[in-house]
């Protein structure tokens, strides 16, 4: 494995690469484009977000990357609950302002969506995978496995199953290649996208 491939635990936020870095993967993901349809200033509106989610990640769960920081896997815990003064921290309160009421409020309504559906699928103790993405230049070369596995061995280390939810269905036969399994598909709103619920257990 090349330098770029070794897989680290990220331990804080130095600089904002990686929150670019997760954008670019997904700037044309179907969740993303509903919340934020304007083309020009998605990627601007997802590095604060990416932002924000890496910041969740180090607080509530791991979050894996690269030495050169080409994409990351973040998993929260189930058993770590999200404290007020943590989503504060990481910059929630900015969100409607830098989003916009309508992103603001689609995003609030998708998650939660998510999160009643997770509590649904998945009532007990479980690792949950919040996001696993690869530069759009590094796509393609085992990256994304690499990412992923630090997370799967833990939870297989702590007797625990594995949970996730996907928007785009190529991602499917990924997930499957390390052992999860479709439990339901289900669609946000009348209007808004579909997504795949997944399980490893």
């Amino acid at each position: 494995m090349n330098r770029e491939s070794k897989i680290i635990k990220l331990t804080d936020l130095d600089s904002d690469h990686l929150a670019k870095v997760m954008s670019r993967a997904f700037q044309h993901q179907p969740n993303f484009t509903y919340i934020f349809p304007n083309d020009e200033n998605r990627f601007g509106l997802l590095k604060f977000f990416y932002s924000f989610v890496l910041q969740i990640g180090l607080q509530f769960g791991k979050v894996y990357t690269t030495e050169t920081q080409d994409g990351a896997a973040i998993w929260i815990s189930s058993e770590k609950k999200m404290a007020f003064s943590g989503l504060i921290k990481a910059g929630m309160l900015k969100m409607p302002f830098i989003f916009g009421w309508r992103s603001f409020r689609k995003s609030m309504m998708l998650n939660s969506e998510l999160e009643k559906t997770r509590k649904q699928v998945m009532p007990k103790c479980h690792w949950y995978l919040m996001a696993l993405g690869v530069d759009t230049i590094h796509q393609g070369k085992g990256l994304g496995s690499a990412l992923i596995i630090p997370g799967i061995s833990l939870a297989e280390k702590e007797n625990l199953p594995c949970y996730l939810e996907t928007f785009t269905e190529k991602n499917l036969a990924f997930y499957k290649k390390h052992d999860f399994r479709i439990i339901d598909k289900k669609q946000v709103s009348k209007d808004g996208p579909h997504y795949w619920v997944m399980v490893r257990d």
